[in-house]
């Protein structure tokens, strides 16, 4: 058999929808009519979500004319019992008009997967997880991209930039201890001088 999507109806490979009440029902007035053609009804991969959505809005119509069904029903049944003023025909009259206003979104009937997944549940919680990968990795802090600032250098006194001023420092220690010699003789030599010229 081949495999139609109930969406697009195309021939196209899917999710196989449920075997509901409805879709015997409607599968036995074709088989009657002679117009009945046996394929495989699916939900293609590119239609899931769509389906989902006019699912959900399939069920939420179909409650709300149940309610109102009832209501009805409370209204054509119930009141006249309360009323004391009750008719045999409007318990059939009730009914008729409760199983048509049942019937009414029938027009639009979507039936649900075989499988039972809910796509819009599984989308919203990808999304979910979408959304907080985002956050995570904004959240992180940038790479910066400046230059890391230049540290200065402490040179030792070991290195070459001060090899020649550590060098020439003991030469000229050495030079001012020869200063220091000759300053002190020169000062001893006059001192014996004057000593000389006192004796004298």
């Amino acid at each position: 058999m081949v495999s139609v999507c109930i969406m697009c109806h195309n021939e196209r490979n899917g999710e196989r929808v449920a075997d509901t009440a409805v879709i015997r029902a409607i599968r036995n007035v074709k088989t009657r009519l002679k117009m009945a053609t046996n394929n495989t009804l699916v939900v293609c991969d590119n239609c899931l979500e769509p389906h989902a959505k006019r699912l959900k809005s399939y069920e939420r119509k179909m409650l709300l004319h149940a309610v109102l069904a009832a209501v009805l029903l409370v209204l054509i049944i119930v009141v006249p019992l309360l009323a004391s003023s009750f008719n045999p025909g409007s318990i059939l009259v009730g009914l008729l008009m409760g199983g048509l206003i049942i019937a009414l979104p029938l027009m639009d009937y979507v039936p649900p997967l075989a499988s039972g997944r809910d796509v819009l549940a599984e989308l919203k919680a990808a999304q979910a997880q979408a959304a907080a990968q985002a956050a995570s990795a904004s959240a992180r802090p940038a790479p910066s991209t400046q230059p890391a600032a230049a540290q200065p250098s402490s040179a030792p006194a070991s290195s070459p930039i001060w090899a020649p001023v550590s060098n020439a420092l003991p030469k000229l220690s050495g030079k001012n201890k020869k200063s220091r010699l000759v300053h002190s003789k020169s000062g001893a030599a006059s001192k014996s001088k004057s000593a000389h010229s006192r004796r004298r």
